[in-house]
């Protein structure tokens, strides 16, 4: 990991820069169904300038000499997982209403299945309900994405914020406690014998020292 934080730290930026590659988060997964693993993401316009902007990126020689030059004789990076997201509407209301988030020590990157034919409800109790509720415990929605493509579709893929991992603890902990999140459980189960969000997919996250995360997630340019 040591080696591939010094290669987005001191020889991609740059490069980034210069094909205008916009970077608004960067962590390495501390603990999750995959480690070591280090994740970045990118905002854009649409689908048609990210191609355009990677295409030269991919196509510029100090690319390619940057990679031989931090892959030492070895592959640095075994596999990407490239997931193409758009700004969850949930996530875009409350961002309205409350602002910008407090950006917090330790981050949590959770990917959820949402039960075929509730996207639109699902969306209305994270806003309503679920995102309220983890502010009101401590924690801080610093985003929330609808995948494109890939799996988990359809799904929710959020990103909370937290002081530290004891207020992580804490926070949840209360949360599922909390009788709006019981009520609405059990109405969504009495209505639809299952609940509107699967199982989670959850990753604690440490936001790089070296670049700071971007409050919109590029939300707001």
């Amino acid at each position: 990991m040591a080696d591939i934080e010094a290669r987005m730290r001191d020889g991609l930026p740059p490069l980034l820069n210069k094909h205008c590659i916009n970077v608004v988060g960067r962590w390495s997964v501390l603990a999750g169904p995959q480690c070591s693993m280090f994740i970045y993401l990118m905002a854009w316009k649409d689908n048609a300038e990210r191609e355009a902007h990677w295409g030269g990126f991919y196509n510029d020689p100090d690319w390619w000499t940057l990679r031989a030059e931090t892959n030492v004789g070895t592959e640095l990076v075994e596999y990407y997982d490239i997931h193409l997201l758009s700004p969850a509407i949930s996530w875009l209301n409350h961002a309205e209403k409350h602002g910008l988030p407090t950006i917090g020590a330790l981050h949590e990157l959770i990917v959820q299945p949402i039960a075929n034919g509730q996207p639109k409800v699902a969306q209305e109790y994270l806003e309503q309900t679920a995102f309220p509720t983890l502010i009101k415990h401590g924690g801080d929605i610093l985003g929330s994405f609808v995948p494109q493509s890939g799996m988990n579709m359809p799904g929710i893929v959020s990103i909370i914020s937290w002081p530290n991992f004891e207020a992580r603890l804490a926070g949840w902990k209360a949360y599922w406690a909390d009788q709006a999140i019981q009520t609405a459980l059990k109405q969504q189960h009495q209505q639809l014998g299952k609940y509107l969000l699967g199982r989670s997919d959850i990753y604690l996250l440490e936001p790089a020292s070296f670049a700071p995360i971007h409050p919109s997630l590029g939300r707001i340019k």
